[in-house]
């Protein structure tokens, strides 16, 4: 039988949530005219396909694409389009024009008919079938194309942090807030029985962090995607992949897990799926790798004795001394032998930023690789709702204003980089598990890569493409 802790429900999908949620209210008090004008202008343009057989409605919807606006789909011009040669005749002869793509190709009219032309040279009818890049042009796709741009506009500035969007926008903040906070802690507490007997992670065969699942947010420098691209080639070794689970199996590993017990965890007994978390890592790491030693040191104001296994729930209380942490774990790895890595779990800011990111930089001086995974989040989901609805009406390109939620990653992140390490940022409790599985995979990788003498050729070779 599978266990609800370990195996949850499909993953929610928070920002879909939130963009579903915000389009559904800024249907009908922002948006109402620009889809309407949108919908009338996709009619006036279906209206110019005069084939009845619908031939011309084939080929202009290849011109065509589906895109959504705020969870609402809409059908807009494409930037570019593949028509056969014929089929771009048959659109000139509807009234379209046609941009340039090839300046070696061009349609000239002669005698009253379109001929294309290619290099100068006529090109023969016979090969009128064959697909070519094109720009299609028409006043109308001209239309949809910027009420499509004026509604992301209108979306955009209806959540720019103004007063006035504030008081406006406050009612459905609340009731994104609400369900994200539903959707966030909705998972079966641990009891000291399931501590007791913690189970063997087994999540999927692909990592957390590769698939872009929508319940957490990952940050990774370069060498840690080259390593993650390198892992799911099967280049690099992976916890996940049977084929080359085998040679983490023969090196020598030492593993810390830094847990966060300050008071903070305490809010929704998120510290206990944290403890169940780590004692399930612990075991399932005992388990995979034969030579591999790993202990957990639990912080908060300092840190505590590290210990083999999480036998009963460690009681939540205090700060988050992240200097302190960090100065035991590097004393405890300064002289262990093989690979070394730190996982640090915590859900809160350290107590002083500037000394958390000194004390982080000797992990890479000292060749220790970091793993960095926030959870919780327990103070701050109204401000994760406001950057989904931010995100939602995001134009591409266009700069903006961070976010309140966007700063305070900014400050974990700080730390990550500072020793150049690998962050994820949790949003959902339930997976916290599986992550932590998975982030611990790829800093195990990234140990590899940067250290092992049989895999750095493929750091030298190929960071370079990254």
């Amino acid at each position: 039988m599978s266990d609800p802790l370990l195996n949850p429900p499909p993953p929610v999908d928070l920002k879909r949530t939130a963009r579903q949620r915000t389009g559904e209210s800024l249907r009908h008090n922002v948006l109402a005219g620009n889809l309407s004008a949108m919908e009338s202008q996709l009619q006036h343009l279906m209206a110019l396909c005069q084939d009845k057989q619908g031939g011309d409605r084939k080929v202009l919807m290849k011109c065509l694409q589906h895109a959504e606006l705020l969870g609402f789909p809409v059908v807009v011009p494409r930037r570019r389009c593949v028509l056969t040669i014929r089929e771009m005749l048959r659109m000139l002869e509807l009234g379209f024009r046609l941009g340039k793509v090839d300046e070696r190709f061009e349609i000239k009219l002669i005698g009253g008919r379109r001929l294309p032309y290619y290099k100068g040279r006529e090109i023969p009818e016979s090969k009128w079938g064959s697909p070519r890049m094109c720009v299609l042009k028409h006043n109308a796709c001209t239309a949809l194309l910027q009420t499509f741009r004026e509604a992301q506009l209108h979306a955009h500035d209806a959540l720019r942090p103004t007063q006035a969007n504030r008081r406006v926008n406050a009612k459905r903040s609340r009731q994104i807030k609400e369900e994200l906070e539903e959707l966030m802690f909705d998972f079966k507490v641990p009891t000291r029985f399931d501590l007791a007997s913690p189970p063997l992670l087994k999540p999927d065969t692909s990592s957390l962090v590769s698939q872009e699942r929508k319940t957490q947010h990952s940050a990774l420098p370069a060498a840690a995607k080259h390593a993650l691209a390198l892992q799911q080639e099967g280049k690099l070794p992976s916890l996940l992949n049977p084929e080359t689970q085998q040679a983490l199996r023969s090196v020598k590993h030492t593993v810390v897990i830094l847990l966060d017990v300050s008071a903070s965890t305490f809010e929704r007994e998120i510290f206990k799926m944290a403890n169940l978390g780590c004692a399930a890592l612990l075991n399932t790491l005992k388990q995979l790798l034969p030579k591999v030693s790993v202990s957990v040191i639990p912080y908060s104001d300092s840190a505590q004795h590290s210990q083999q296994e999480i036998d009963s729930f460690l009681s939540p209380g205090g700060t988050t001394a992240y200097d302190a942490a960090f100065e035991a774990t590097q004393g405890l790895l300064a002289k262990a032998k093989g690979l070394r890595s730190v996982i640090h779990l915590t859900d809160g800011l350290p107590n002083s930023l500037d000394d958390a990111q000194a004390a982080a930089q000797r992990f890479q001086a000292l060749h220790i690789q970091y793993g960095q995974l926030i959870f919780g989040h327990t103070k701050r989901v109204g401000d994760l709702a406001d950057y989904l609805q931010v995100e939602a009406v995001a134009i591409p390109g266009a700069e903006r204003e961070p976010t309140r939620y966007e700063r305070y990653i900014r400050c974990f992140t700080s730390v990550a980089e500072a020793c150049s390490g690998v962050q994820t940022v949790l949003w959902v409790m339930c997976e916290l598990p599986d992550s932590l599985f998975s982030l611990m995979d790829l800093v195990l990788g990234c140990g590899f890569l940067e250290h092992h003498p049989e895999y750095q050729h493929l750091q030298t070779t190929t960071a370079a493409t990254v």
